[in-house]
């Protein structure tokens, strides 16, 4: 007979002896979802899980982010009650920026520390190929540079544009440019028109 799969909250007992009996410094659970049997939106117990993992030692816990659209500029939250962050010691956010056949291209932000101080966004490039995968490290701020002289470019173009309309001149996603609109506009090099095509809206340069 094949035995069906068990939950996090019906192995801890387990867990927990054989982390003291090997030593393991790291956890990982992959992830939240899957582990967890009660209801993601509910506080209670959330937080009840939660307090059962930290008994473990150091965990890692992955878990997927919300479809809810976030405001500009925001990073998405983890799917379910917020007391999955204000929990948590740390609170990191992975954001995938270029993806293609044989390379991804992320940004990882910590999105919340305890006791020490958040660390800088990290790139990460991501390099498969038949018989092996590396991971590289690579300058957020360079590219961010580079991004948005692309939207500079494309708005000097166009004159006045949508996220989406940029994004299509620019050649880059439009969440990406999205994102970097914020940006922009907290640089005063940018400015919303007032005015919408849809539900989008219309940005230009500011003069200078």
């Amino acid at each position: 007979l094949i035995e069906p799969p068990r939950t996090c909250e019906e192995i801890i007992p387990e867990l927990k002896e054989k982390i003291k009996k090997e030593n393991i410094a790291l956890t990982v659970i992959d992830s939240f979802g899957t582990g967890f049997q009660g209801d993601s939106n509910s506080a209670q117990d959330v937080c009840v899980f939660l307090q059962q993992l930290r008994g473990l030692g150091t965990i890692l816990l992955i878990d997927h982010t919300s479809k809810s659209k976030p405001e500009k500029g925001e990073i998405k939250s983890p799917f379910g009650s917020v007391y999955k962050t204000n929990v948590a010691r740390n609170v990191y956010h992975l954001h995938v920026v270029n993806k293609q056949s044989k390379k991804i291209e992320a940004i990882l932000y910590h999105q919340k520390a305890n006791i020490t101080s958040q660390s800088k966004p990290l790139g990460l490039r991501m390099l498969s190929a038949d018989d092996s995968f590396r991971v590289q490290k690579f300058d957020v701020a360079k590219r961010y540079a580079r991004i948005k002289e692309k939207i500079i470019d494309a708005l000097k173009k166009l004159g006045k544009a949508t996220s989406q309309a940029i994004a299509t001149e620019a050649k880059l996603k439009v969440n990406v440019v999205k994102t970097n609109m914020s940006h922009l506009k907290g640089e005063g090099k940018v400015k919303d028109t007032g005015k919408k095509m849809g539900r989008e809206h219309v940005w230009k340069l500011t003069k200078h």
